[in-house]
């Protein structure tokens, strides 16, 4: 009874003026920018990622890394044992390298092989570190700065050089190197081809990060945990530190006699320097620039519990320039 009052009521309400609640729209009307897309973010095994040229996970016992690559590329130890360790988080396995005291890995040039990439080719190097000193750390890479033959290479810190050119403290930020000339960038003193990161790398020992560079012939670009790290309001300027950097000249090629492939400390003045400290994880080299996509699905097995679920709620964000933004700063 009250059911059939009530519909005989309601046009009479209606008719007097009284409010009703709005009619919400069927959520197939909305259109998809209204409504949050879940996008799932697959972690992914740098082995199934097209181009890839090495990749080492760090799990033998000391001595020799051979990579998993069909290359096999055979990093030994230099300056000292680059331990095995157990670590909690590590992404490929139990283990990790474990580097102290500048002990380092390294392949000889006469072996690169398809390490060697230079010219208008395109890189990216991805590596999974606990990082466990700030001052300045080379990650991987071909740079050797005591006979001017640089190619590309991962840092963590350039500070004390860079800080001269941009004037402004960037302690501790992912920073991507391609050289274009080998030596130092003309009329500075050292190479200033360099995109660097906006987000500070905290000295954590039991803090697994995701970091890498690519390069695609024309832009070196920086990225933190799978996204790109940075902005560079003028990137076509020569010199203009930022992230993206613009080096169109290519990667210096450093023929037969050009600089071995180093992990975790690159030559300056004739030894080994900006050692890194901490534990290795793994470590991918491709000769193709990864897309923030890639990157975010390599990223995925270290990132914080938060980060992947924000992960699989917007995926990766790509502007119309092809450069991402990290979803810390999607609004």
């Amino acid at each position: 009874m009250r059911i059939i009052s009530l519909i005989k009521v309601l046009p009479l309400l209606l008719l007097l003026g009284c409010k009703t609640a709005p009619m919400l729209p069927n959520n197939r009307a909305l259109k998809r920018a209204d409504r949050p897309q879940k996008i799932s973010v697959n972690e992914i095994f740098p082995t199934k990622v097209p181009n890839l040229v090495a990749f080492w996970d760090f799990q033998e016992n000391g001595g020799d890394r051979v990579d998993r690559s069909a290359n096999q590329f055979h990093l030994v130890e230099a300056n000292g044992t680059v331990a095995r360790v157990q670590s909690s988080g590590a992404p490929f396995g139990p283990y990790g390298a474990n580097f102290t005291n500048k002990c380092y890995l390294k392949l000889a040039r006469a072996q690169l092989g398809a390490l060697d990439i230079h010219g208008s080719n395109q890189v990216t190097v991805v590596a999974w570190v606990k990082r466990a000193s700030s001052a300045m750390n080379f990650v991987a890479g071909i740079w050797d700065e005591s006979r001017s033959k640089r190619q590309f290479g991962l840092f963590f810190n350039v500070h004390w050089s860079t800080q001269m050119t941009v004037g402004a403290n960037v302690h501790d930020r992912v920073s991507g190197h391609v050289s274009q000339y080998g030596g130092p960038t003309p009329g500075y003193p050292y190479c200033y081809e360099v995109s660097l990161g906006e987000t500070v790398v905290a000295k954590n020992p039991n803090l697994w990060v995701c970091v890498a560079l690519t390069y695609d012939g024309k832009f070196i670009r920086s990225y933190y945990n799978g996204h790109f790290d940075g902005a560079n309001p003028t990137p076509n300027l020569p010199y203009n530190m930022g992230n993206p950097y613009y080096a169109p000249l290519g990667i210096f090629d450093g023929g037969s006699n050009g600089a071995d492939f180093t992990v975790g400390a690159n030559s300056v003045l004739g030894s080994p320097n900006n050692a890194l400290m901490g534990v290795m994880g793994g470590l991918a080299i491709y000769n193709r620039a990864l897309k923030e996509g890639e990157l975010l699905r390599l990223a995925k097995p270290v990132l914080p519990q938060e980060d992947r679920e924000l992960c699989n709620i917007l995926g990766p964000r790509i502007s119309s320039s092809g450069v991402g933004t990290h979803p810390r700063n999607v609004k």
